[in-house]
């Protein structure tokens, strides 16, 4: 069993291993960056330093959902902040019961349920990996 953050997208619920979290803040400016993507919003200063904003509504399938918070994690890469829905808390999942993700090499790493809906395990690590996969929308 291991502690996971829980929080919204769009219509689905996610979770990233508490382990990676740094914290959770509201929404601030976002300034892009040109050639980044579909999947990367731009960049947000947050606590002074420069930190890539990643669409998580985007690269989980829900995209044009509104952000209303920022979870920033940890990664090999440095910090990232992943623009989310609510924050729902922190539960202890056994993600043993959870299926591997039918997409291999995606930033979904698992799928489960909880409380009646799908619940995706996110890998935090491997976020920014994922922006260009993403198709931009038409102009």
């Amino acid at each position: 069993m291991q502690d996971q953050l829980i929080f919204g997208v769009g219509r689905l619920l996610c979770a990233v291993p508490l382990a990676a979290v740094v914290e959770t803040v509201r929404p601030l400016p976002v300034e892009p960056v040109a050639g980044g993507g579909a999947g990367l919003l731009g960049v947000a200063v947050i606590r002074g330093a420069a930190v890539p904003v990643v669409d998580t509504a985007a690269l989980v399938g829900d995209p044009g959902a509104e952000p209303s918070r920022f979870v920033t994690v940890d990664t090999p890469g440095g910090t990232v902040a992943l623009a989310t829905g609510p924050v729902v808390g922190v539960r202890s999942i056994h993600r043993s019961a959870a299926q591997p993700s039918p997409v291999a090499g995606s930033l979904v790493e698992a799928v489960g349920v909880l409380d009646g809906r799908p619940l995706l395990f996110l890998s935090p690590e491997t976020a920014l990996l994922h922006v260009e996969a993403v198709p931009r929308a038409a102009a």
